[in-house]
Formats: structure tokens, sequence, C-alpha cells
């Protein structure tokens, strides 16, 4: 079997479509029926089929580089024993702690990829950095490089406990003070820290809950318990919009999501309601949760403003992307529209070994993945946080994955982020809410494993 270069394969198809299928076809696998009933899409054969021949190419290494991190005070003091975390789209998350001269060594980290450096220490406050060390020059013989990283001291810190009208712990509220956001945990306690004089409006906010307001000044050295905070519960099921006007799949009106109806039948069953929306998205009016599928169109400006608008007031958007472009997905218009949130999603396609399907056995913790012990995708775009500091990508491919065009490596399928009062769900690839059967066992996509555990957790939230 001839070699293929993926790179300039895909690199000569926007989408990408062609070049699967080529890419595909060449290893031996059959077309699978697109949404439409027509042939094009290609997906590898079920368990009765003859087995498919691995994919070969040339693999080509990824520029690395080691960087060393100083972490110091306001007043240039190194501070030891501050917890140093670095992830990127392509790696695993990486943690380690500073020495006694605040120093941390981080080796063999991708020169192609944006970090997202995230340090913690007793008596700062949390500082998060975004780098790409492409953009750095490098230091010393080895061509190493260097970043120092300055945190400011914990004056005063602001604590609570969110519970229900009854007194019941709510987790997973959003508290935001219009600057910074944090989530409640299990037990409804939150916690912000401040290094300077502040008068504060938060905002507490759960979905199904109507929203709460408080006022708040904080003083350096203070310690502010605000003690309970009860949110009363809304009057009405939580609404569930799944738009159609940006032709999910190519196809518009209800049959652009014809492939997750027995998944809208499992969101009514488990107590949502499903809103329709009109043809834009301008009036996000008594919707709680827009669900945007492998949108096709792009977003106006009127639209984009509106979502931005619903997340910062504490609406939810969950994004199913596709990979490569498939059913038209437009990942562009939909980076355009995912901007302001510092989140995106890869254009490009995930893959494992020699078949289509991902299986993913092992989760990071996150009230969405609670529980779930197997989720299965055929193929998947990434997910990729850039700038944000409050994303996190809560289900990964194994370090075995691959990404065309691209190199190996341990790549976001899933990613949660709060926004404002709001949250934002990234899935890198539909097909794991969807009536198809990839791989041909008999067992449709969204009965596969936990799927449809994980759409419920998403959407309760």
């Amino acid at each position: 079997m001839p070699k293929i270069n993926f790179i300039s394969m895909i690199r000569s198809q926007r989408t990408g479509l062609f070049a699967l299928t080529l890419l595909l076809s060449l290893s031996g696998c059959p077309a699978e029926p697109d949404p439409c009933g027509t042939p094009g899409t290609a997906v590898c054969p079920g368990p009765t089929a003859t087995p498919t021949p691995a994919v070969t190419g040339t693999v080509i290494p990824a520029p690395t580089t080691n960087v060393q991190l100083l972490i110091t005070d306001s007043n240039v003091k190194n501070v030891s024993g501050a917890e140093v975390e670095i992830s990127a789209a392509a790696i695993a998350t990486k943690t380690a702690i500073t020495d006694g001269n605040g120093l941390v060594n981080f080796q063999q980290l991708r020169l192609d990829a944006d970090y997202t450096i995230r340090v913690k220490a007793a008596g700062y406050v949390e500082t998060v950095r975004n780098v790409n060390f492409s953009a750095l020059p490098p230091v010393g013989t080895d061509q190493a490089h260097f970043v120092a990283i300055k945190l400011d001291p914990k004056t005063a810190t602001l604590t609570g406990n969110v519970t229900d009208s009854s007194g019941k712990p709510v987790s997973a509220a959003v508290i935001f003070d219009s600057k910074q956001s944090t989530l409640s945990d299990a037990n409804g306690n939150f916690s912000l820290s401040y290094s300077e004089s502040v008068q504060l409006r938060l905002s507490i906010s759960k979905q199904g809950f109507n929203n709460q307001i408080k006022t708040q000044a904080v003083l350096p050295n203070q310690n502010i318990q605000l003690g309970a905070i009860a949110l009363a519960p809304k009057n009405r099921q939580v609404q569930v919009s799944f738009d159609t006007s940006k032709s999910p799949f190519g196809l518009s009106g209800e049959t652009a999501l014809a492939r997750l109806k027995a998944f809208q039948d499992e969101v009514v069953k488990a107590g949502f309601g499903l809103k329709p929306l009109g043809e834009n998205m301008d009036n996000l009016s008594d919707t709680d949760i827009l669900v945007l599928t492998s949108p096709n169109k792009a977003f106006s400006a009127e639209e984009i403003g509106a979502i931005q608008a619903f997340v910062l007031n504490g609406g939810k958007v969950v994004v199913l992307g596709e990979w490569a472009g498939f059913g038209g997905f437009n990942a562009s218009a939909t980076n355009l529209m995912l901007k302001p949130f510092g989140i995106a999603f890869g254009e490009d396609t995930l893959r494992e070994n020699n078949s289509g399907m991902l299986t993913f056995n092992s989760f990071s913790s996150h009230p969405i993945t609670d529980s779930l012990k197997q989720v299965t995708l055929y193929q998947s775009g990434s997910v990729q946080i850039q700038g944000s500091a409050n994303a996190k990508v809560v289900i990964r491919t194994g370090a075995s994955s691959f990404r065309i065009a691209s190199n190996d490596g341990s790549f976001g399928t899933v990613l949660a982020s709060t926004y404002g009062s709001g949250k934002l769900v990234l899935v890198g690839d539909s097909s794991c809410f969807s009536s198809d059967d990839a791989n041909g066992n008999g067992v449709p996509d969204l009965r596969e494993g936990d799927n449809l555990r994980l759409g419920l957790q998403i959407l309760n939230w």
C-alpha cells in the first residue's frame, strides 16, 4: 500500500471530506450512507468484515523544547511549593511543584502548541497565562525557553454556600463577580480570592433556578463569609433548543436533526422541554440550553452578540462538531462565534489505530463525566482551549491516537467551560448522540457504552 502524505492532502481540501474518503478507501474501508441516504462518508466495517489494513504514512516529528518556569511574588521573591499545571490541545495535562528557588522544569514541550499555564500557591491568587513557546526567543546553549510568572498576594477571600429553597446544597452553580467566575462544589461551597479592595456585584446562577444578585465590598485582609445563599426554583421546565437555522449536516428543517431524534426523545423523558427556534438566534428568551449541531452556515454579528449575552447571563451553549468538515460542518464560522469564549474546534480528524472508532475509558473529574465507564465516537474533530482561563478538557484521546493532518498525541474531544454566569460544552463529534450504527454491530451509537448518560449529564450540568 503506498504511503500517503496526510498533511498536503488534507490542506488541499478545506473540509477534508474528499481526502478522508480517499484515505480510508485506500485502507480498505467501504463507504457508509450519509445522513441523506446517499453514499459518501467513509467508515470502517463492523466486526464480521475483513480486518482493515493499517493506515500508513510518514510521521512528522513535532518540534519540541525544554521549558523552565520561574514563579515569583510581586516583590520578585521566589515562591517555592507552587503547583504549576500546563496543558495544551495535543498533550495531557502535566503538573509539577516549584523547588526552593521557585523553579520548575518541563521537558519536550511542543513548539506547535498553545499552552495554558495555571499556577496555584498558598497565600496567592491563582494565576493563568497562555503562551506559545515558538513566539519566545530561546536562551542558553541548549536553546531552551524561560518564562517568569508573577503571583499577586491573596489579601482577601469571599466564601459562601449555595443551596436550594429547602437548604440542600446546589453543586455546579456559577458565581460570577464581573471579572472572574467559579463553580460551587458538591457541597455547594465556593471561594473567591482578591488582592485589592473591590466593590462586587455577584451573580449566582444555576440552570433550573432563578439567578440571585448580591453586592459586597471587599477590603484587604478580610475573610468574608456570606453564609447560605438560597436559590428559588423556576416554575417551569428547563427548555432545550436544538437549532436548525445553521443547516446541521447541510440539511434544513427537522430533517436536519433526524439522526438525533432518539436523543431528543430521551431529553424529553429526562424532564426537559424542547423549545423550537426561529430562523435566527438573535432572540433566545425562554431558552435555557442552546444546542448547535454541526453548523453549516455563518453566524451574523447579531447572533454572535446574542449568544455571548445569553451565556454571560446564565445560559448554556452545547456545540456538537464533526471531523474534517463532515456534513458541511463549518469550523471556521463556528470558531468565529466561539472566539469571545476562548475555546475552539480543530479543523482536523482524530483516529486511533486501524479503526475509525474512538473508545474512551478514562475521564477527567467533572460533573459531566461522573460515573462514566465508556464513551465511543466515530472519529472526531479536536476541541481546544484558546485563551479561556475557565475551560477544561474532560475527555481526551489516548496517547496512541493521531490527528490528520498533524502528529500523534492526546487530543481533547469534550471540553467544558464557564463564561460569565453561563456555561459552554464542546463535543468534537455528534456521532455519540446519533441513531446511526457507525461500527456495524447492530447497536445505535447513542446506546453504545455511556453515550446517552454523557449527553444527559452535559444538559444537567
